[in-house]
C-alpha cells in the first residue's frame, strides 16, 4: 500500500471519534470496491488483503472488480459476506450433506469429560488433554 495512503487510513483510525462508535464498532461494516481490472491486479490483492486484515475500527471487505463485472459477480462477493442469505438456496445444500454431520460421533471418553457438571472451563480442557494423552499411549 502506498505510504501515503497507509498514512491517511492510520490518521483516519484514530481520529475517527470512538464515542459515537463504542461498543457497536463490532457491528460495523465497510464494504469498499476496488477499481475496474483491480481482481486481477496483484498489487491490489496485496491491499485488499491488508485493508481486511485490519480491525482496528471496523470489518472491513474488498471487492476488486473484474474488467467488466456483472451482477453474477456481485452475487458472488455478496455470498461472501454479512449479507449472503444462504437460506434462499436450501435445495442446493443438501440434506443428506448436513446428515452426515449427525454421524461424527464424540468419543465416548470425551462425552464422560462433558457431562461432569463439577468442571469448570479449565478444567474441562486439561481433562480432555490428559484424556487424550492416556488414550493415545494404550
Amino acid at each position: 500500500m502506498p505510504t501515503t495512503l497507509r498514512k491517511w487510513a492510520a490518521k483516519r483510525a484514530r481520529d475517527m471519534p470512538a464515542c459515537w462508535i463504542g461498543a457497536e464498532a463490532t457491528s460495523i461494516s465497510l464494504f469498499l470496491a476496488g477499481p475496474l481490472g483491480s481482481q486481477e491486479d496483484s498489487t491490489w490483492n496485496d491491499w485488499a488483503l491488508e485493508i481486511e486484515l485490519d480491525e482496528k475500527v471496523c470489518r472491513k471487505i474488498v471487492w476488486l472488480l473484474p474488467e467488466n463485472p456483472t451482477e453474477i459477480d456481485a452475487v458472488h462477493f455478496l455470498d461472501g459476506t454479512s449479507l449472503a442469505q444462504p437460506w434462499k438456496h436450501r435445495e442446493e445444500i443438501g440434506v443428506e450433506r448436513l446428515d452426515s454431520l449427525a454421524e461424527l460421533g464424540i468419543p465416548e471418553h470425551w462425552l464422560d469429560v462433558f457431562q461432569d457438571e463439577t468442571l469448570g472451563t479449565d478444567d474441562v480442557v486439561n481433562r480432555l488433554i490428559d484424556v487424550g494423552e492416556v488414550r493415545g499411549t494404550e
